[in-house]
């Protein structure tokens, strides 16, 4: 049995400016700087135990170090 999908319809230019200025508008979105995005650190290495236990959780193999 496939799963079929009901096609999106295209947004339209009035509902993308809209959906615009309300990102616009968030006060949490803020852009990442130069400096915080080159601080940044991959996943597992800012949060090792978080990240093995969601590996076995979805079945992988534990990483060796």
């Amino acid at each position: 049995m496939t799963n079929r999908r009901k096609p999106v319809p295209p947004v339209s230019d009035a509902e993308e400016a809209r959906i615009q200025a309300m990102i616009a508008a968030d006060p949490d979105d803020e852009d990442s700087t130069d400096e915080q995005l080159a601080q940044a650190k991959p996943f597992a290495d800012a949060f090792p135990e978080l990240a093995e236990a969601l590996r076995r959780s979805a079945g992988e193999q534990p990483r060796k170090a």
